[in-house]
């Protein structure tokens, strides 16, 4: 009989632990995106409650105010009875139980952040990032989630999440998995392919003229490049969002899917589809990289709080690093366009003098202060940017002290292998993966004091010359102002000015708009054409308006002596060199 009792508490502790959170998201005006969100929580012992918003989200290191499109907020127990609601903070909140009960939190949600991939609802359909859209309860965290859509029967609904009992619900293991899946639920183009056992879907909201089977394709090919690169999938199902729409760009990685947005004209045009492609390939290495390991700082996910790491430039620069690699070795572009994007990439790196102030571990770590302009151009070092150069230089350092044997891929494939989830990636682990691809003969410890501990100097063109490339400089115009140029019709815009260059000793700032070169009007009518008789050495009269008041300035350009133009394989290369380079671009 005793045994029999013991039983049936342990049956019922596990059913009262378990017992799901219901989350039903109900479309209320979708003309001005109202979202109605109900989240009832059930078999709560206790006498208060906390819930907040979360500040930010996964994929972007960057405090929200996602509480801000909250309104009508109200609490209720289990018999419809309004509880007494305080608030913390500005997205904070605890609510006052008169007994032990079920709890229904109540509010109204505007959806208009398309643009932020964080919640959009309008006549054709629902996307939402959870996190943006569900708070998170104290104590309930750790249980089930069954999402509730009562939208639109004629509405598909898409997600990394499973199934639930009707077509119309989704189910989470726990918060953490709810709020890093993603739904997409409207009218829709949807394409689909399986590999290696596991399913691949594609889903396209917007009108786009875009060939839907071609990019299906080509996706797969990406799939099968990343499947080489790590050995095996870490889900069963994986969902390609994606938002063609105007002018809009950019991505989100997602623990089994991704979102990504591109303008439904420029599928068609090769450059900007190779860009699109390039997007696809930077979020889904982020399903190894960032979603089965990643900084210590983010495991689990605390969106409620900033969190630091001094890795991010490995979480976000090795993975752009990555996604070139992936479109050379899937075939999406040849070896002259890997040169010529790779060359695109480290002439913008130098030409964002921040790097040379920051280290690239100062610019993980202060990430989140980061806000660009002027102070940003020149004194922040960009994870992404610098992040990748790090990587460049550590894939040549790997491979030349490997025996050409193991470059990054062989590192993330390392860090995939032994530093998954639930670890949380260190240094320390990084550095040890490191040295069990070089062996003792190789200074790990020195190699990270000089490209990550410190601001990167790296000769590149040295650099590239061992693996037999050389840089072609530019013929005209071939000169160094050191300021971003806006061609505009009422003059060119001075954007971000580089610290002690020809811009900066001449005085320019940013915001002034210059209106005449050497007493000839420029702008965006002329500027192309003008600026081919400049040239390094040469001195310019300058006639610009600043605030609003007209001045003059004498600016002296200089020679952009090694900077990165285009890169090519030289004529003559060694075998060494011949060597470093195929293992190189074999993604070793």
């Amino acid at each position: 009989m005793l045994n029999k009792i013991i039983a049936f508490l342990t049956f019922t502790v596990a059913f009262y632990c378990s017992a799901e959170t219901v989350v039903r998201l109900t479309p209320v005006a979708v003309e001005q995106h109202q979202l109605q969100v109900e989240i009832e929580i059930s078999d709560l012992n206790r006498e208060t409650l906390q819930f907040a918003m979360p500040v930010w989200r996964t994929g972007r290191y960057e405090q929200l105010d996602f509480a801000s499109a909250m309104t009508n907020l109200n609490v209720v127990d289990g018999n419809g009875q309004p509880l007494s609601v305080t608030a913390i903070s500005d997205h904070k909140w605890r609510a006052e139980l008169t007994s032990p009960s079920a709890v229904v939190i109540r509010y109204l949600l505007t959806a208009d952040e398309l643009a932020m991939r964080t919640r959009h609802l309008d006549e054709s359909h629902l996307f939402l990032d959870f996190a943006a859209a569900v708070v998170a309860v104290e104590g309930a965290q750790d249980k089930p989630y069954r999402v509730e859509l009562n939208v639109p029967k004629h509405w598909q609904i898409r997600s990394g999440l499973k199934q639930g009992e009707s077509a119309n619900s989704l189910v989470a293991d726990n918060y953490q998995q709810l709020i890093d899946s993603p739904v997409e639920a409207g009218e829709h183009e949807f394409r689909s392919f399986e590999f290696q056992g596991a399913q691949f879907e594609l889903v396209v909201w917007g009108h786009t003229p875009a060939n839907l089977d071609k990019l299906n394709a080509d996706i797969k090919k990406l799939v099968v490049a990343s499947y080489q690169l790590w050995g095996s999938f870490p889900f069963s199902k994986y969902v390609f969002m994606v938002h063609a729409t105007d002018n809009i760009r950019g991505g989100t990685e997602h623990l089994n899917s991704t979102i990504m947005q591109w303008d439904r004209f420029k599928f068609n045009d090769p450059e900007n589809y190779l860009d699109f492609m390039g997007l696809v390939a930077h979020e889904f290495v982020h399903t190894w990289n960032v979603k089965a390991y990643r900084p210590a700082a983010f495991v689990p996910y605390d969106l409620n709080h900033r969190h630091h790491s001094t890795l991010l430039w490995l979480a976000e620069g090795s993975t752009s690093y990555l996604q070139e690699k992936l479109l050379l070795t899937s075939g999406l572009m040849n070896e002259t366009k890997y040169y010529q994007r790779l060359a695109k990439r480290l002439s913008r790196h130098q030409a964002t003098p921040g790097g040379s102030h920051q280290s690239v571990a100062d610019s993980s770590w202060y990430k989140w202060h980061q806000h660009g302009g002027q102070h940003g151009h020149n004194f922040d070092a960009n994870i992404y940017q610098e992040g990748f150069a790090a990587t460049l230089a550590l894939d040549f350092w790997l491979l030349q002290n490997s025996g050409h044997q193991a470059g990054v891929a062989a590192l993330h494939r390392l860090l995939y292998e032994l530093f998954s989830l639930p670890n949380g990636l260190t240094e320390g682990q990084v550095q040890h993966a490191m040295a069990e691809l070089v062996g003792e003969q190789a200074d790990v410890g020195q190699w990270w004091q000089q490209h990550i501990d410190s601001p990167l100097a790296v000769d590149w063109i040295e650099l590239l010359a061992q693996a037999g490339l050389e840089n072609e400089a530019k013929s005209k115009p071939n000169y160094w102002l050191g300021a971003r140029l806006q061609a505009a019709p009422e003059g060119l815009k001075v954007g971000a000015v580089s610290t002690q260059s020809p811009a900066w000793m001449a005085g320019l700032s940013q915001g002034d708009r210059i209106i005449a070169v050497d007493g000839f009007a420029v702008h965006s009518g002329n500027f192309e054409r003008i600026q081919h008789s400049w040239d390094a050495g040469q001195t310019l009269q300058l006639h610009l308006f600043r605030q609003g008041i007209l001045t003059k300035r004498e600016v002296t350009l200089a020679s952009p002596q090694g900077l990165i133009n285009k890169l090519k394989v030289a004529p003559k290369t060694s075998p060494e060199a011949d060597a470093l380079r195929q293992a190189w671009l074999g993604n070793r």
